[in-house]
C-alpha cells in the first residue's frame, strides 16, 4: 500500500513545511514547474550507513578472494614441488637396484660391493621419508625457507656419492661426467638439502649440456666450502641469468625445456636456508658454471 499525503506548498506556512519533512521519509515537491525529492535526514544517514557498509562488505570479499587465490598458487606450487623432488630418490633408488641387478647376473661383484650398494639404496630410500616430511614446509604460507637439520657433513664424500648416482644417467645424455674432490671439507649442513642442491644442479647439467663435459669441483675456501657444477653446453643468455633461479622459470627451447621449473630455485632455497649463496656465470655457447658457497660453521 502506498499512502500519499498531499500539502499545498503555497497554503502551507514555512513551519508547516519542516513538520511535513519532519514525519516523512521523503517528500515530493513541485516548485516553478519543477519536481523535486526531498530526503529527510534519518534517510539520508541511513543510506550512508548503508553505502559505508557496502563498501566495506565489497572490500572483505575481495580480500577473501584474493586470500582464496593465493592458497590455491600455494598448494598448486606445493604439487609441483612435491612431484619435482620426490622423482629425485625415486630415481636414485631405482638406478642402485637396477645397477646391482645387472652386475650380480653378471657375477661381477663381490660380497663386500653388493653390501655397499644396498646400504646406498637404503640410504636413498630414508632420503626419501626425510623429504616427504619437509615437503610440507612448501605448503605452509609465510614459510620463506625449508627448515635445516645441521649436522658435521664431508661435502667432499657427498659429493661423490651423488656423482656415482649419475654416472648411467651421464651415460645415456652422452656427457662425461668428472669430479675433484680429494680432500675432505667438513661443515655443520643438511645433508638431504645438500644432496638437493648437487643434485638438482647435475640434473640441470644432463638437461641443458647434453653430449658435453660435466664437471662437479669442491674446494675448501678459508672458513667457507665452494662447490661447482660446470658445462660445456649451449650456455645462458645475459638476459635470463637473472631469473634462472625463481620458480616455475623455464629458459632454453626444445627438449631443454620441461619439468616445472623448480631445480634452480630448489638450490638457491637451500643454500639461503643454510646461511650460502648461489651464483651463476654463463655466456651463449660457452656453457655455464654454477657455483654454491657455504659457511662451513
Amino acid at each position: 500500500m502506498i499512502c500519499l499525503c498531499s500539502y499545498s506548498v503555497v497554503r502551507c506556512p514555512s513551519v508547516g513545511l519542516l513538520e511535513v519533512l519532519e514525519h516523512h521519509d521523503h517528500a515530493v515537491v513541485r516548485r516553478r514547474g519543477t519536481w523535486t525529492i526531498v530526503e529527510s535526514a534519518s534517510v539520508k544517514a541511513t543510506k550512508e550507513e548503508l553505502s559505508r557498509i557496502n563498501e566495506e562488505l565489497e572490500r572483505r570479499v575481495q580480500e577473501r578472494t584474493e586470500e582464496l587465490r593465493a592458497a590455491l598458487a600455494i598448494r598448486e606450487q606445493f604439487l609441483s614441488a612435491a612431484s619435482h623432488e620426490l622423482k629425485t630418490p625415486l630415481m636414485a633408488t631405482q638406478l642402485y637396484i637396477d645397477s646391482l641387478v645387472e652386475a650380480t647376473e653378471a657375477r661381477r661383484l663381490s660380497e663386500e660391493e653388493r653390501r655397499q650398494r644396498l646400504e646406498r639404496a637404503s640410504a636413498s630410500y630414508r632420503r626419501l621419508g626425510q623429504l616427504i616430511e619437509n615437503l610440507f614446509d612448501v605448503s605452509r604460507p609465510g614459510s620463506a625457507l625449508p627448515s635445516v637439520e645441521r649436522e658435521q657433513v664431508d661435502l667432499a664424500t657427498l659429493a661423490r656419492e651423488v656423482v656415482e648416482r649419475f654416472a648411467a644417467p651421464a651415460r645415456l645424455a652422452g656427457c662425461e661426467l668428472a669430479i675433484r674432490a680429494d680432500r675432505p671439507v667438513i661443515g655443520r649442513w643438511d645433508p638431504m638439502r645438500l644432496d638437493q642442491i648437487l643434485t638438482n644442479l647435475l640434473a640441470n647439467a644432463l638437461t641443458h649440456a647434453r653430449g658435453t663435459p660435466i664437471e662437479v669441483v669442491v674446494e675448501e675456501h678459508g672458513d667457507r666450502a665452494v662447490s661447482t657444477v660446470r658445462d660445456s653446453g649451449a650456455g645462458i643468455a645475459s638476459e635470463d641469468q637473472a631469473r634462472v633461479f625463481e620458480k616455475f622459470a623455464q629458459v632454453g627451447a626444445g627438449p631443454a625445456r620441461g619439468g616445472f621449473g623448480l631445480g634452480l630455485w630448489i638450490v638457491r632455497q637451500n643454500a639461503t636456508a643454510m646461511g650460502g649463496t648461489v651464483a651463476v656465470e654463463s655466456a651463449p655457447g660457452r656453457g655455464a658454471t654454477f657455483r654454491v658457497e657455504l659457511p662451513r660453521s
